[in-house]
């Protein structure tokens, strides 16, 4: 019996397999904005934080590209560290946390236009292949790091 081969997490994530995430991502931020579905944000920010926890070891909007479209490619070129990955599913991830409490409040337009506004951040990544959300997570640690402890 043949076993199916990944490929080692050491290189980090394959990066066609991000921009796929990142494109589906945006078609259903796009969706639930044409027709006013407000539960389609808390569902997109559900499957980016579970692509957070590394134990699970699944992305949930990477499997559609590891089971059907992978297999039919040639090996990766380019992988993104899995540091970026995760930095910039992080910010993706508070961001539509933030519209999710929109939504449990009882305002219906902001997180709509918060979801507008991550789907085209997320269309933006997955044309173009550049990380918006990983330098401002980066950015945020770094300032986070240098801020002086209180002493008490």
């Amino acid at each position: 019996m043949a076993q199916a081969t990944t490929p080692p997490q050491s290189k980090g994530i394959d990066e066609r397999q991000l921009r796929f995430e990142r494109g589906l991502a945006a078609v259903l931020l796009f969706g639930g904005y044409v027709w006013k579905r407000d539960l389609v944000i808390p569902l997109v920010a559900i499957g980016i934080t579970m692509a957070l926890v590394t134990v699970i070891g699944v992305r949930p909007f990477g499997v559609p590209f590891e089971r059907l479209i992978a297999p039919r490619l040639r090996a990766a070129r380019r992988f993104v560290p899995q540091r970026l990955a995760h930095s910039d599913d992080l910010t993706l991830a508070l961001v539509l946390a933030v519209a999710t409490l929109f939504i449990l409040i009882g305002l219906s337009t902001v997180p709509l236009l918060i979801g507008l506004a991550v789907a085209l951040i997320a269309m933006f990544e997955a044309a173009a292949g550049l990380w918006v959300g990983a330098p401002l997570a980066n950015w945020l640690r770094a300032r986070a790091k240098s801020k002086p402890r209180p002493r008490g």
